[in-house]
């Protein structure tokens, strides 16, 4: 099991990028960059021991995470070379469990993840055990403490773009809706207490913290 470590991020070196990144998505993203004021909080990313720590402002780019080598290698056919095939590693799994440990505090703490690319009529866009919120056509999922880690990580890759991820760490206190009306979104702004957005070319994530 790898080790991580969660390091602090220059609020002005980050603010550019992320809200570039949640800005483009949908209803959600485009409520929340209007109503909070980033600057009530500030930035943090979670990496493994071995990152390059160097790259951790370069948030457009992969590469922060080494690469996990196969222990095959191939001929490239009419070459001198051969191929090693490689694992692009990611930060999912912590994520995942940063996500279960807040929702865990708390009987109404949720998670709010919105699916940019997902079909309201698709059966590939719902997961087992996962419920959605539909704003029009927009699909959003919905986890609570109910759900587990392998739930929440299924959610997460399902709702991940490398140019946009957008999940909101919040209160709703009826959780029983399954449409994400304006009221809805208004409260769900109102009480958030992290968002989580993608970075490093999908490898890794930006956490904002609201201060207390």
């Amino acid at each position: 099991m790898r080790h991580s470590k969660q390091y602090e991020l220059d609020f002005n070196k980050t603010l550019p990028y992320f809200l570039d990144h949640i800005g483009c998505g949908k209803t959600l993203s485009e409520k929340l960059v209007k109503k909070i004021d980033f600057s009530s909080g500030s930035f943090f990313t979670i990496l493994p021991d071995n990152a390059h720590l160097d790259r951790m402002f370069e948030f457009s780019y992969g590469g922060i995470i080494p690469l996990i080598l196969s222990n095959q290698q191939y001929s490239i056919k009419g070459g001198a070379e051969v191929f090693v095939p490689s694992k692009v590693v990611t930060m999912d799994g912590e994520c995942s469990e940063f996500i279960a440990g807040y929702m865990q505090n708390n009987e109404k703490n949720c998670a709010i993840m919105e699916n940019y690319m997902a079909d309201v009529n698709s059966i590939h866009s719902k997961i087992s055990n996962v419920r959605t919120l539909l704003y029009d056509d927009e699909l959003y999922y919905l986890l609570t403490k109910e759900n587990s880690v392998e739930e929440i990580y299924k959610a997460l890759r399902k709702s991940k773009e490398v140019w946009h991820s957008l999940t909101i760490l919040t209160v709703i206190i009826d959780k029983t809706q399954s449409k994400f009306d304006d009221f809805l979104i208004e409260q769900v702004c109102s009480h958030t207490k992290f968002v989580i957005a993608g970075a490093y070319d999908g490898e890794g994530y930006i956490f904002w913290e609201k201060m207390l």
